[in-house]
């Protein structure tokens, strides 16, 4: 196992939040001496950093440009879905350990009953579904399968919250997300795998027209990276 420095676990714990919670566009270049600069560190802990987020998949990189938080094809994203629908029904299908209800505690309140106007309201949307997902993979009794499915959760978070904002049938699918939760807490697996079909298929339907007009919002966005990290340093966890 690799060790790293206090120093490149900071700037990789900084960059990831920035990445993965607080909506840094895809394509958004990532210039390792402004970062540097901007968290008062030395370069190397940041390379270091971004050479970590590359191998977890989370940006890309591009010989003798640099490096660019991941850029989402329509192609890559459906893969994702797929290989989580799979997970999922997997996990269902085989329930090896009871389904969790204490894991599904919100401290946002009932979920469903949200309305996604601001980042707070996507925030708690999406960390319910994330929740909800993980959940559902711990049924596996597989911890392979478990990791599979946070990774998914980092991977597409930036997606999901941009669609929870952004799309009004995006939202309409948490309605059946808590069908399902209800479905899988009374033991109801049959009727749990209908209602994940039918969410998965509605979801991948309208994901090509998310990531289009997320692409056309990039294009008019002028925030850099490195003012990201700014407003991440400013603003408290949540």
């Amino acid at each position: 196992m690799v060790t790293h420095s206090v120093k490149v676990r900071e700037a990789y714990t900084r960059i990831k939040l920035a990445l993965l919670r607080y909506g840094v566009p895809p394509g958004t270049a990532i210039n390792i001496t402004s970062v540097a600069e901007k968290m008062r560190i030395s370069q190397t802990p940041v390379r270091e950093a971004l050479i970590w987020l590359l191998s977890e998949e989370l940006i890309d990189f591009i010989p003798n440009r640099g490096y660019y938080a991941k850029h989402l094809s329509f192609g890559d994203l459906k893969a994702e879905y797929e290989v989580a629908y799979m997970i999922s029904k997997y996990s269902i299908e085989t329930g090896e350990v009871a389904f969790d209800e204490t894991a599904g505690e919100d401290q946002c309140g009932q979920p469903g009953l949200s309305v996604v106007v601001d980042d707070n309201g996507a925030d708690c949307v999406a960390g319910y579904l994330e929740r909800l997902y993980r959940r559902v993979s711990m049924t596996s009794g597989n911890n392979k399968l478990i990791r599979a499915m946070s990774s998914f959760n980092e991977r597409t978070g930036f997606i999901r919250r941009y669609g929870l904002k952004n799309d009004p049938e995006f939202i309409g699918f948490l309605s059946g997300m808590e069908g399902l939760e209800t479905c899988l807490l009374s033991g109801n697996r049959k009727k749990a795998l209908s209602l994940l079909e039918h969410h998965h298929g509605a979801k991948v339907a309208i994901l090509q027209r998310v990531l289009h007009k997320l692409r056309r919002d990039v294009d008019a966005a002028a925030e850099s990276f490195e003012d990201l990290l700014g407003r991440l340093a400013r603003k408290p966890d949540h």
